[in-house]
């Protein structure tokens, strides 16, 4: 089966000039591909893994090289843009990091939204909101916020304590006399009294 691409035109004449590439080799294009009126261009794939390539080609010790996919609206403006950009340590051999930075555009201006890194890091620049539940398998969640509300009335905590064997509490931390000392209320799972402990001063971070 022979696989082709059509470039299809209207000369001065009106006439239609179509030209066929065959896949003997590889169609380079030095300038533009304009998808007219139609504003559609498609690629299809019988195989099933269609591929859309962006690539750059500067040098592995050129770390500033980016390749990007960029999108317009009305009048040029720009309408944000995906860019594949090289980690500092980008270099010949397996030292080929990359990131990804996802922009939308305000006032015409591309505004960076989204960071994935090589360390498979998300980051993202403004606020995130989630319309379904949010579940984090990881170990630590840091959070850096002046204000933390909570709809929910009841907040569960030791949800995997199968049997007491394990404290339940919390705690803040204050520095009094540049001493940094801990204050919180516990219940110890070591205790028959089954009743919570309220604690202040103390300069050991608690634990279970």
């Amino acid at each position: 089966q022979t696989a082709y691409l059509t470039l299809a035109d209207r000369d001065t004449s009106g006439s239609e000039v179509v030209y066929n590439l065959d896949n003997i080799g590889s169609a380079t294009f030095a300038g533009d591909i304009d998808a007219g009126a139609a504003g559609k261009l498609e690629f299809n794939s019988n195989s099933g893994n269609a591929e859309l390539i962006v690539k750059n080609n500067t040098a592995t010790s050129n770390t500033a090289g980016t390749a990007t996919l960029q999108f317009k609206q009305a009048l040029n403006s720009t309408g944000g843009k995906i860019v594949s950009g090289r980690d500092s340590n980008y270099a010949d051999g397996a030292s080929r990091d990359s990131h990804l930075k996802f922009y939308t555009s305000t006032d015409a201006s591309d505004t960076l939204v989204l960071t994935l890194d090589s360390n498979n890091l998300a980051t993202f620049a403004g606020g995130v909101t989630i319309a379904g539940d949010l579940n984090v398998t990881g170990d630590t969640i840091t959070t850096n916020t002046t204000t933390i509300t909570v709809k929910d009335p009841i907040i569960a905590m030791a949800n995997n304590n199968a049997a007491d064997i394990i404290d339940i509490g919390l705690y803040g931390k204050y520095v009094e006399s540049a001493t940094v000392k801990y204050t919180g209320m516990v219940r110890d799972a070591s205790e028959d009294t089954n009743s919570w402990i309220f604690f202040d001063g103390l300069t050991a971070e608690p634990g279970t």
